[in-house]
């Protein structure tokens, strides 16, 4: 199986997106907050984040698409798990 980045040529011309994901992937409601996702993301050191809806992804999120405050919020909260 390739890497999940494909450096060489070549295995960017033979390797399919099924080979890339990652199966059966963290997910998140679209009724969940902000901080929730990030949080997630956070702990399973994720990037993107599947959001489903009855069974749907409706949606992909990604750190950059939360605000300042959001991040600030974490980075806070990691900051007070670290000092205990």
């Amino acid at each position: 199986m390739p890497s999940i980045a494909c450096w060489r040529r070549e295995e960017a011309t033979t390797t399919t997106p099924a080979e890339l994901i990652t199966p059966d992937p963290d997910c998140i409601t679209s009724g969940k907050t902000a901080i929730e996702a990030l949080r997630l993301m956070e702990e399973g050191r994720y990037r993107h984040l599947p959001v489903i809806d009855d069974g749907k992804v409706v949606e992909i999120v990604s750190r950059f698409d939360f605000s300042g405050l959001e991040q600030d919020r974490l980075d806070e909260e990691i900051g007070l798990r670290e000092e205990t």
